[in-house]
């Protein structure tokens, strides 16, 4: 599935946490751009970061000491505030509140390590597709019962807002992984659970199938 266009705004000072919060909201479905990784030195790079800045749909400033005296970061959350259709997820990397341009958004501390669902919920508020999509990505490449029941837990909650697209390709997922569909948790609960709440929405047949399976 395509991911969303996303901004890392950051002092070069915490490139590092940065880095982590790019694998983050990579596993939300969100492609963030990091300055100091997606830049070659024989690139343009002030063409690409106005590029960048106008293609993102999520922006994410990484607020410390360090992005107070940074040279660009002002500007860049400026270029985000003017644009309307923009989702602002503040994060504070050492008790820094949102500033500026930014003062009127609610900020939150950020740990490492760096838990996705940080991003996960106000990204569900504002793009709940996309995010389940990219949830859905994450359930396919299970290769563990562990690992099956520790990516199906973040999507049991979101169950009545699937698609029938979407739940019928968890079911296709479920019942061609046995790591899935036998994992103790989704055997026992998750997978009832979505069977219940995909009545209607996925073919009987692979409804079936699945319950032959987690019976």
């Amino acid at each position: 599935m395509p991911k969303i266009p996303g901004f890392i705004s950051y002092s070069s000072a915490d490139r590092g946490i940065a880095a982590d919060v790019k694998n983050a909201l990579l596993a939300c479905g969100v492609d963030a751009f990091m300055a100091h990784e997606d830049i070659h030195v024989s690139q343009q790079w002030r063409d690409r970061i106005v590029d960048e800045l106008r293609r993102m749909e999520v922006f994410v400033p990484l607020l410390s000491a360090n992005f107070r005296t940074s040279e660009w970061t002002a500007q860049e959350a400026g270029a985000a505030i003017v644009r309307r259709d923009v989702l602002i997820i503040p994060a504070s990397l050492d008790g820094t509140i949102p500033y500026g341009f930014l003062n009127h958004f609610q900020g939150r501390r950020l740990h490492r390590p760096v838990d996705p669902a940080f991003f996960r919920v106000p990204l569900l508020a504002h793009k709940p597709g996309a995010i389940i999509d990219a949830l859905i990505d994450d359930l396919e490449g299970a290769g563990s019962f562990r690992g099956a029941e520790s990516r199906m837990q973040p999507i049991v909650p979101l169950f009545n807002q699937l698609s029938p697209a979407q739940a019928e390709r968890i079911v296709d997922i479920a019942i061609s992984n046995n790591q899935i569909w036998d994992a103790s948790k989704c055997r026992a609960t998750y997978l009832p659970d979505l069977l219940r709440s995909a009545a209607g929405k996925v073919p009987a047949a692979k409804v079936q199938e699945l319950q032959d399976r987690i019976a």
